[in-house]
C-alpha cells in the first residue's frame, strides 16, 4: 500500500510539472522559448521541436524542484504549481528512500540478497 500511495505522489508530481509547463507556455511564452520549448508529459505545443524539447523538458524535469526560476517567482499560479510540483517530489524522494531502507533489512532476513 506504501508503494502504491508513493506511485501517486509521483504521478501528481508529473502532473504539476505539466501543468507549471503549460502555464510557462501560455503566459511566460518567452521564458519558455529560452528553456528549450520544453514539451509536457501530456502537453504537446505545436512549436515543439522532438530532440529539443525532450531535452529541455529533462532539464525542466530535474532543475526546477532544485531552484525557483525567476518568472515563477513573479507568478502567483506558477509559485503555487511549483510549489505542489516540490512537495511531491519531497514526498516521493523521501518515502522511496523509507521504503528502499526499510526493505533491505526483510531482504537480507530472507536471504535474498
Amino acid at each position: 500500500m506504501f508503494l502504491i500511495a508513493l506511485v501517486a505522489v509521483l504521478l501528481a508530481s508529473f502532473y504539476f510539472l505539466d501543468r507549471l509547463i503549460r502555464h510557462e507556455y501560455a503566459f511566460h511564452r518567452d521564458q519558455w522559448e529560452r528553456d528549450g520549448r520544453p514539451n509536457g508529459f501530456f502537453f504537446r505545443p505545436p512549436e515543439l521541436r522532438w530532440f529539443r524539447s525532450g531535452f529541455a523538458f529533462q532539464r525542466c524535469a530535474l532543475g526546477w524542484p532544485l531552484y525557483t526560476p525567476e518568472w515563477v517567482r513573479e507568478d502567483p499560479t506558477a509559485r503555487t504549481l511549483h510549489r505542489r510540483m516540490r512537495v511531491c517530489v519531497l514526498i516521493w524522494n523521501l518515502g522511496f528512500i523509507s521504503f528502499v531502507l526499510f526493505m533491505i533489512p526483510h531482504l537480507i532476513a530472507t536471504r535474498c540478497i
